[in-house]
């Protein structure tokens, strides 16, 4: 089993009446890409704030590399918080020149992460200058300066229109593909489908889900059947392994099942135990029903 890169256990801060977050447990492993899965308003930025130390928490506690909360840990951590904040009237270079001297790392990797990142190019031009998609960029250039083991990110495309954003998930599969562990936030599902390998889903400060997105994503077929043995449907039906689970709604069947398989399949699966099928309806699952059910599950 791979390292754990990060333990929280408990976490929880309140803001006057509001409670922000209420005993969160995390568990993030090395070399996976983890989302922070919510709804603005959530609990993301507060929980990586509090992780990198920017933020005091109330109660609980966490562990980097399992060396707990020591300062010099974040010395393996590259961070995004909010929006990047650099000099408008200089360049790249001179902006991660700065940044480099506080954060106490050599300038010499300068060059390197500007093109790892896709800005060479433009390494000479004033921040001001800037995309939206290139400031993003450029912050994940300062990120990326020390050579961190672990990347946060917090909303890393916000604000980003299509190109941007495409760019932006594309580096960070990236870069997670040479090693590294990145933590990000989003209240973006389609964003965690794409780059994540694992997340947890925050509602109101509170953890409702944590699992792996490939987990989610499988097996998400369900079949609307009934027939006019409708008992005998449902027997058949909690005698197959193949069926996860059946729900009854109104006058039709909901049936979950765990294996790939044409409604032509199915159906015959049915004929072949004596239950003519009076409706079937396939519908393949998405991500998003799936999501919008964990949120209701929260509740």
């Amino acid at each position: 089993m791979s390292e754990t890169v990060l333990e929280v256990a408990g976490l929880s801060k309140r803001y006057k009446r509001i409670q922000a977050l209420q005993a969160l447990d995390l568990e993030v492993h090395e070399r996976s890409v983890f989302g922070l899965l919510g709804p603005n308003g959530s609990g993301k930025s507060t929980t990586l704030g509090i992780l990198l130390g920017a933020i005091h928490r109330d109660g609980g506690s966490y562990s980097w590399f399992g060396q707990g909360e020591a300062h010099h840990l974040r010395k393996r951590i590259g961070a995004i918080l909010e929006t990047p904040c650099f000099y408008h009237y200089l360049d790249a270079e001179s902006n991660l020149r700065v940044v480099a001297r506080i954060k106490e790392c050599s300038e010499e990797a300068i060059p390197a992460v500007l093109e790892r990142v896709g800005l060479s190019n433009r390494r000479k031009d004033a921040f001001k200058t800037y995309s939206l998609g290139m400031k993003q960029r450029l912050a994940i250039a300062s990120a990326l300066l020390g050579d961190p083991s672990v990347l946060v990110l917090d909303e890393p495309t916000n604000g980003l229109d299509p190109q941007g954003i495409a760019e932006i998930r594309e580096l960070i599969v990236e870069l997670a593909a040479e090693g590294r562990t990145i933590v990000l936030a989003s209240h973006l599902l389609d964003e965690v489908q794409k780059v994540c390998s694992d997340f947890a889903v925050l509602k109101q400060g509170k953890k409702i889900y944590q699992g792996s997105v490939a987990e989610l994503n499988e097996h998400e077929d369900v079949y609307i059947v009934n027939s006019n043995d409708r008992e005998g449907l449902k027997s058949l039906l909690s005698e197959w392994s193949f069926v996860k689970q059946v729900k009854e709604r109104e006058d039709e069947l909901y049936v979950q099942v765990t294996e790939a398989m044409g409604a032509a399949e199915f159906n015959k699966k049915c004929m072949d135990k004596g239950q003519a099928l009076t409706k079937l309806i396939r519908q393949s699952g998405s991500l998003e029903k799936r999501f919008l059910e964990i949120l209701r599950q929260g509740q």
